[in-house]
This record gives C-alpha cells, structure tokens and sequence, in this order.
C-alpha cells in the first residue's frame, strides 16, 4: 500500500531546521518539505535549493506563511529561542500540527499559555527533546522502567558542554546572552529533565541549585588580548584554549551551523560576525557551570551537573537502584547487578536501529515519532508527549529561580 508522505512547512532555516528537513532527502516516502519562512536571505535561498521549493512556497516571515496556508500536515518551529511562541500559538490556532525546537518558550508563562493552547486545539505538538529517540537512551529507560537494577534511589547526572561548545554556543554565539535568549539550564539542560522524568515516570517536587559564570569574563582576557581573534598576538592567540582561529579555522567540528564552510567563508565570518570575538569581549551572561539537585516522588533524588570545562561532550550517568547500578558514558551501559556479583554491557554502536543523524539518531527519531503519531496516535497521546515536555521546563525555570535567589524551590 502507498502511504502518502507528511507534508511540512519549515519556519527557520538555521541549523536546526535544516537538520529536521534532511529527513525528508534520506526519507522522501515519508516526507515532504512544502515551503520555508526564514529572513536571512542566504540560509532561505541554501534551504530552498536543497528541497527544490519554488519562489511562491518561500517567505521571509513566519506570517507571511501562515497567510498563505500551505498545504502541510506539521510545521517545524525553528526560529531563535525567543521566537518560539507567537508562531507557536498562530500555527495551532490554523489547526496545524508542531514540531517546537526546545525550549518551547522563554518563561514559564508563556510556557503555560503554550498549554492551554495545546488542550483547547488538540493538536500534536513535540518539543525538540531528541535524546528520547536514541538507541542509547532508549536503551537505558527500558532498563530502569523493566527493574533491571530494583527500584532507583538516586541518579547522579553529568552535562560535559565541552569548552569548544561552551565558547562557541554560550559565549560568542545565540545562546551567550540570556536577555536575547534563554537561561542555559533551560537551553541545554531541558534535555536532562526530560530525561528523568521520561526514566522515573514521576514528578519532581522540591529543586535546588547553584552557578553562575566563572570564566568567560573581562577580568580574565589575557594582557595584550584583541577584540577579535584574527587581530590578535600570535603569542596570544596561539595560547588561547577559546582561539576562533583554532576552532573555526584550523577545525571543521563548529563549521556545521554556516551555509558557507570553505575557508574563505570561515574567515569571513571570523571578521564580521560574533563568532570571530575575543571570548572575554563578548556580552555573555550565560553560565558555564551550574549544579541542580532534584528531589522527585518517592524520594528518589537526583544530581545534575552541567559543566563548560570538560575536553569533550558526552553525557555520563550513574543510576543508583536497590538491587543494582547503572554506568552510562553516553555510548555504553554497565549494569552491575547485586545479587550475584556480575556485570553486563550494552553497547549502542552494536545495537541494529535508527542512525545516519545527530545526536545519536535522535534528530531523525523525533521526525519518525512525528510521522508515526500524526498516523497512529490519538488525541489523548498528543496531550501525554506535550504534558511530559512542559514538566522539564518547570524544572528548568525553578532550577533557575532557586540559582537566583540562593534558596530551594518546590515545585508542587
């Protein structure tokens, strides 16, 4: 039988979107991309070569497109973290369906807004919260809801951004500054409460936290520092750790989020963009470390901690049950079991299953899940997908709260 692909509108065609959007190239029977609003001429022309969509289904203004009403089942919301929720509220309002990068919205007002939206539409709506969709965390849920190690008791949680990342996303790029943005906990860290609360299944009741930003501050530039790395000392630059010219130039890990990747392009965007600026001259107030301490029903506890110094990404979990524990380095589990002393491992590269994107798979899962529950699901499972992201918001912003205010935060 042939089944007819899902037809999706692309509102913002930075990395994100376009990373969603490559779906429909691997998958074109399960996909189509009908049109795209992006105001950055470059990235609009880039996206609509790449899906071969003419003049009239590109727009350069998410309203302009809603005007339109182009024929698509979804719209993938893509647009920069303080854009997020007018589009939101006006596309389910014409009765599409979303695909919302996370964070779903800025505040945790808007983020209830955004609810009561969901429940009088009935819409499906699933936040960018991907790390659902691996194998490896997969694999690691199925584990704790099966009582492979007993009943869980604590769960001890690491976030290594990386300095590269740390200085690429959270100093010099979209993220640094939280006034045009939103608070890294929220940004980065939504996906680790998702996380738990997907593997417990319960609430959190009570949230602790502290941080703050440590390093990336005037006081610590370097003597004889440039504002921009390409002017700067080569015995300066040479010892910088956070050099642009080494992480853009002299490395490709951070080219992928440019439409122009050459050298040439690199180099360009070195000396006129923000990716090009001393990280100590920056206007970043994100934090680069922060520690949140989580207590959910039933006593279960949990400790995250979200750091910008590490060599490399990756998270890493222990998972702390009554009849065993659980090691995870975001490839491999070790499932050490108490009642006759052995040890299993479960490894992600071996397991048959979804691959070919980032984040483990994960950024072409959520678009399977996508597919699946606009096919299959009902109402009632839109609602469940929505009410599990909204929770790992509220952790987030009393995460936040409670690092402002040097105090505990209850969540009830």
């Amino acid at each position: 039988m042939t089944v007819t692909p899902l037809k999706m509108l692309v509102v913002g065609a930075g990395d994100r979107g376009r990373t969603y959007a490559s779906f429909a190239k691997t998958y074109p029977d399960q996909l189509r991309i009908v049109g795209v609003a992006e105001p950055n001429p470059a990235n609009r022309d880039f996206f609509a070569k790449e899906h071969a969509l003419p003049t009239e289904a590109q727009w350069p203004d998410w309203r302009e497109a809603l005007a339109a009403r182009p024929a698509a089942d979804a719209v993938a919301i893509c647009t920069p973290d303080a854009l997020h929720l007018d589009p939101a509220l006006a596309f389910l309002d014409a009765g599409y369906h979303l695909l919302l990068e996370k964070p779903m919205a800025r505040s945790w007002n808007e983020c209830r807004r955004l609810d009561e939206k969901v429940r009088q539409t009935r819409r499906l709506v699933l936040v960018g919260h991907v790390l659902r969709y691996t194998n490896y965390f997969s694999k690691l849920k199925q584990l704790i809801a099966g009582g492979e190690i007993g009943d869980v008791v604590s769960i001890q949680h690491l976030e290594p951004v990386a300095y590269m990342h740390a200085a690429h996303s959270f100093c010099r790029g979209n993220w640094g500054n939280t006034k045009r943005s939103t608070p890294m906990i929220l940004q980065k860290c939504c996906h680790d409460f998702d996380q738990f609360v997907w593997w417990l299944g319960k609430r959190c009741l009570r949230v602790s936290s502290f941080g703050g930003l440590r390093h990336f501050r005037p006081e610590n530039r370097p003597a004889g520092a440039a504002d921009r790395c390409l002017d700067c000392p080569a015995a300066v630059e040479r010892d910088c750790p956070f050099s642009a010219r080494k992480i853009y130039l002299e490395r490709d890990t951070y080219r992928y989020p440019f439409v122009d990747r050459t050298d040439d392009g690199m180099a360009a965007m070195l000396r006129d963009s923000p990716y090009g600026r001393c990280v100590y001259a920056c206007d970043n107030d994100a934090v680069d470390h922060q520690i949140v301490n989580l207590l959910f029903e039933g006593g279960v506890t949990v400790s995250h901690l979200m750091e910008s110094y590490t060599y490399t990404g990756g998270r890493q979990t222990k998972v702390f049950g009554t009849r065993g524990e659980i090691i995870g380095d975001g490839r491999k589990l070790q499932i050490h079991h108490f009642s006759n002393r052995t040890t299993s491992v479960w490894d992600s590269v071996l397991e048959a299953g979804p691959s070919g994107s980032g984040h483990g798979g994960g950024d072409f899962g959520i678009v399977r899940e996508l597919i699946r529950q606009l096919r299959e699901g009902s109402p009632a499972d839109h609602l469940a997908a929505f009410e599990m992201s909204l929770e790992s918001h509220k952790i987030a912003f009393a995460a936040e709260a409670s690092r402002l205010a040097l105090g505990e935060v209850q969540i009830l």
